[in-house]
């Protein structure tokens, strides 16, 4: 069953089996129609990042094995969305050196760096759904794709930096916004 929210200038559409958990989306965010796909799993978090509070949204389809390992040769290969990696990727993209740190061994989503960090929790939202949205098309070039993944986190390092005061924050102001109503 899918799920259709009308709020402010747009609508917001959970598809089936999907999982949104701490993310936020103003209605000064929404412009138009949001969709968010079946079978995906979205959760922001409060990070350190750059010596500022930031917020990642993380996103993976529910079937997606964090931490099944691939070796380097075959980085392609690993699910992600759903999908494969390399089919969401242009053939010219550097998986290994663009998305993993250059040390490490283990190849899998758990320590890819796939998750950009924003200002707001509204912009992760936004950047994630947009990033979503993109990799599902596939085919787009390595410049694009590179600006998709510069600076970001993996879920390994999303553990290493969480700000728990920030998210504290967040479900503080939550609390006495409900209240109010």
């Amino acid at each position: 069953m899918s799920v259709t929210i009308t709020r402010g200038h747009g609508a917001i559409s959970i598809a089936s089996n999907t999982i949104v958990s701490n993310c936020r989306l103003s209605n000064q965010s929404i412009s138009e129609a949001v969709e968010i796909p079946a079978d995906t799993f979205l959760h922001t978090v409060c990070v350190g990042h750059q010596g500022k509070r930031q917020f990642v949204t993380v996103f993976f389809n529910v079937d997606d094995n964090l931490k099944k390992g691939q070796p380097q040769s075959s980085l392609g290969d690993l699910i992600f969305l759903g999908q494969r990696l390399g089919n969401a990727l242009d053939k010219s993209f550097d998986i290994p050196t663009t998305i993993f740190d250059p040390d490490e061994s283990t190849f899998s989503l758990w320590n890819a760096k796939l998750f950009q960090p924003r200002s707001t929790m509204d912009e992760s939202f936004a950047h994630a759904l947009s990033t979503i949205k993109s990799l599902r098309v596939g085919g787009h070039n390595s410049s694009n794709l590179k600006s998709l993944f510069e600076n970001s986190l993996s879920m390994k390092d999303i553990l290493k930096s969480k700000d728990i005061e920030g998210m504290l924050e967040f479900r503080r102001n939550l609390t006495a916004s409900i209240l109010k109503l």
